[in-house]
């Protein structure tokens, strides 16, 4: 069989005998999708009606933990005060201590104000 039969077969089996599924094929790609976002989005609601607040902290108690992370080059969680818009409390936060200015630290690269800090803790 040479290469022109092969296009010969190839043209009459799609033209006569292959039947696309069309739409049915792809809502079914899109349902697995749409079930996995659900899946994903309901987990995650979960958790942050969960969210439980941590103990208050004092700020020197938060600054000695946060400092003796940073020295150790280590890692702390960390709690930020209040509620969201949604009335959550804030998500406990883990991250790698990298410095200080003022009275702001920095935790995997974001400033962080120690006053608005509730609580934290050495990983």
């Amino acid at each position: 069989m040479d290469d022109e039969d092969a296009w010969v077969i190839a043209e009459r089996f799609f033209r006569q005998d292959y039947h696309d599924r069309g739409m049915v094929k792809w809502q079914g790609f899109y349902l697995s999708d749409h079930t996995e976002d659900v899946a994903h989005y309901t987990q995650t609601a979960q958790e942050k009606r969960n969210q439980k607040q941590m103990p208050e902290m004092d700020i020197m108690d938060i600054s000695d933990c946060l400092l003796k992370a940073y020295q150790q080059s280590g890692s702390a969680q960390y709690q930020l005060k209040g509620k969201n818009e949604l009335g959550f409390y804030a998500p406990v936060v883990k991250g790698k201590v990298s410095g200080y200015q003022d009275e702001d630290v920095f935790i995997d690269q974001n400033k962080v104000a120690l006053e608005n800090i509730q609580w934290c803790a050495l990983c």
